[in-house]
């Protein structure tokens, strides 16, 4: 239910939409470390 996580995630500081929407891991989140990389490197 998107819009009920959205008002969860709002509820708690740390978590911003930015974050994404998985809060497991949090900045060691391998999707989001390997999207970094790839707008970062240039094959």
């Amino acid at each position: 239910d998107p819009p009920l996580a959205r008002k969860r995630r709002a509820e708690k500081a740390e978590i911003t939409d930015e974050h994404g929407a998985c809060t497991m891991c949090g900045e060691f989140c391998a999707y989001k470390v390997m999207n970094g990389r790839q707008r970062t490197c240039a094959p």
